[in-house]
């Protein structure tokens, strides 16, 4: 399971997903299931998701259920559920948070309110079988984008989609080599692989957790435990 927070201006989204392969007797996949739960979110813009099997071709894509794309924006797919117009296979998951869970205001961010969250599930289904070297976390390419479908937030070390636009994120701070985080190391989004306790509303990670300032702005290389609930490591009265 993998909680992904991705931050676009005053946005935070907070992702549980699991990615389960279906193979077939040669043992490869042949199926995926992704079931999410929608944890917490924090938005003044249209916040939607979806993932990029960056060594899938778009053209692979037999059906994909489970989608929430009401309303056609951000994400408009073909008739197989794959996103329109693009080589590789992006698959939209939602277009607003608010087709996944009803709420108002914040959700499970203010210390205290708590709204029950559905898991859901997308099943992508292969024209052609998929060797499992071609789908590892390292080329699952999870992102949300922020009202405009130009504006993807992705993690860092993960390439944008070919319908990124870069002026978006234009300026002297970002870092020379990757567009998702600015030259000090900080990062729009984080996965983790187990459980993440995020911080409350309007308390920052970096006050929240001791260590993380050090870690990112040493490329990773100082407390790479940074977000385990260790002594020291956390303010426990700034997380949710």
């Amino acid at each position: 399971q993998w909680p992904i927070k991705g931050d676009y201006d005053l946005n935070d989204l907070v992702v549980l997903f699991r990615v389960t392969s279906i193979t077939n007797s040669s043992n490869q996949i042949t199926k995926l299931h992704f079931d999410y739960n929608l944890i917490a979110a924090v938005a003044i813009k249209q916040l939607s998701a979806g993932f990029q099997l960056d060594n899938v071709m778009a053209s692979n894509i037999k059906s994909v259920t489970g989608q929430l794309l009401g309303g056609g924006t951000p994400f408009a797919t073909e008739i197989s559920g794959v996103e329109t117009g693009v080589a590789k296979a992006i698959i939209p998951l939602f277009n607003g948070t608010k087709a996944v869970v009803s709420y108002s205001g914040f959700l499970n961010t203010v210390p205290g309110e708590y709204t029950s969250t559905p898991e859901k599930r997308v099943t992508v289904e292969f024209n052609s079988p998929v060797n499992q070297s071609e789908i590892t976390m390292g080329s699952f390419n999870f992102f949300i984008v922020a009202d405009t479908r130009g504006k993807e937030i992705h993690t860092p070390g993960y390439l944008a989609t070919e319908k990124f636009n870069s002026t978006f994120v234009s300026g002297g701070s970002l870092h020379p080599s990757d567009n998702f985080k600015t030259a000090d190391g900080m990062m729009w989004g984080l996965m983790f692989p187990e459980g993440f306790s995020y911080p409350s509303e309007k308390n920052s990670i970096i006050d929240a957790y001791t260590h993380f300032a050090a870690w990112a702005t040493s490329g990773g290389n100082q407390y790479p435990d940074w977000y385990l609930d260790k002594p020291g490591y956390r303010d426990q009265e700034l997380i949710y």
